[in-house]
């Protein structure tokens, strides 16, 4: 007799926290999905269409997990909250359905010699200065009926969101993926992404290195540091999810060594400290390569870091970080391109090398967003595998 959705979303928990924590040899590799885009291309729609239907959404995602089987699932539909734009009657999305290709232009609100008045009081700046430069209706006679507008849908956005989770938890048994635990924010992360842009930030971290703290200052004052002492109040980890607590990490790409210590890991490292005080479990996304930082993770214990590496060799990563577990490893390069051999011997290749004796979770090693990331045939032959390989064990 089978299991229940229940019953198999606990036992996908207990693999994936098994995998993250080396605690013991696994009975099975978890196999967690990375697609984003590429699944609405793959289910047959156009982008446009799936991005602003949230009925077609739900149909996307649950071919896809159905198809393929994953254990987990990063993207429900819901990394772009183009309606929501679309309401905001923003051009940040520039959705081409021909090419088959998502973008989102590098904004910034604030510019170099405002950064006093932004230090000053956010969000008065915010509301000022920084909506009516992304959005030219905005101001005293901004119609309300926009406004409203985009507050229904940004309602709607959260509300199938946590629709889709349910539906995929209540009826294929996918656990819930992080923790509601608080999270905290790296101002860096905030400033590149909206303040100064990534352009922005790259010239300030050179340039005027005082304006730029001023910034952070203020942002950590009012979201990273009260967040921070919230986290500090969690009990520990929280075994109804699959992780405890996940983190996106871009702005390191901009950085060379001394910046992340100026600018990036003091913040990191009080988060991490957190985290391991409280026995919990992370996964850190870093976009781009990971390899250049080992140094900085290399001494926490085992059980805390789940990586998720873009750019680097999984193999390399893991004589350089033995104590972080490893997720993705999977060339979209090769699902795509490559023969169901090819990528068949690889898939065994991961689980034989890095998740024998535990500390790894297969995934691709990026976002699958195109359609030239994987071939379905290529990717429904390796998930087949993951779910039925054991792998050697010494």
């Amino acid at each position: 007799m089978g299991m229940s959705p229940k019953e198999l979303a606990a036992y996908r928990i207990q693999l994936i926290r098994d995998a993250t924590g080396f605690q013991k040899k696994p009975e099975r590799i978890p196999n967690i999905s990375f697609f984003v885009t590429w699944k609405i291309l793959d289910a047959g729609y156009k982008l446009t269409e799936a991005m602003s239907d949230y009925d077609i959404m739900e149909k996307f995602v649950l071919y896809h997990m159905q198809h393929y089987r994953f254990d987990q699932v990063f993207d429900v539909g819901v990394r772009n909250a183009y309606r929501v734009s679309k309401a905001m009657q923003s051009s940040s999305y520039i959705v081409d359905d021909d090419a088959e290709v998502v973008s989102y232009k590098d904004f910034a609100y604030c510019k170099p010699e405002e950064t006093d008045q932004f230090a000053a009081n956010y969000y008065k700046f915010l509301w000022e200065v920084g909506m009516p430069r992304k959005f030219p209706w905005w101001g005293k006679d901004a119609p309300l009926s926009v406004i409203q507008n985009a507050y229904n849908e940004q309602n709607q956005f959260f509300a199938f969101s946590q629709h889709i989770r349910q539906v995929l938890y209540e009826d294929l048994g996918i656990p819930f993926n992080g923790a509601p635990n608080p999270y905290a924010t790296i101002s860096m992360e905030t400033v590149l992404a909206y303040v100064f842009g990534m352009r922005g930030v790259a010239i300030m971290m050179r340039r005027d290195k005082g304006k730029l703290h001023a910034v952070l200052d203020a942002l950590d004052a009012l979201f990273f540091t009260p967040q921070l002492e919230k986290l500090k109040q969690i009990e520990g980890p929280n075994l109804n999810y699959s992780f405890d607590y996940i983190a996106a990490i871009l702005a390191h790409n901009f950085m060379n060594i001394s910046q992340w210590e100026e600018f990036y890991w003091p913040y990191l490292k009080k988060v991490l400290d957190v985290l391991a005080e409280k026995k919990c479990n992370c996964v850190l996304f870093m976009e781009g390569s990971a390899l250049r930082f080992a140094d900085y993770f290399k001494d926490y214990p085992k059980g805390l870091i789940t990586l998720l590496p873009e750019q680097d060799d999984v193999f390399e990563l893991r004589k350089a970080m033995p104590n972080v577990a490893i997720l993705g490893g999977m060339k979209n390069s090769m699902l795509g391109n490559g023969t169901k051999q090819e990528c068949l011997d690889y898939a065994k290749r991961l689980i034989d090398e890095l998740g024998a004796d535990g500390g790894y979770l297969f995934s691709q090693d990026k976002m699958g967003s195109y359609r030239i990331d994987a071939n379905p045939e290529n990717l429904k032959a390796v998930c087949d595998f993951v779910l039925d390989y054991r792998p050697s064990q010494s």
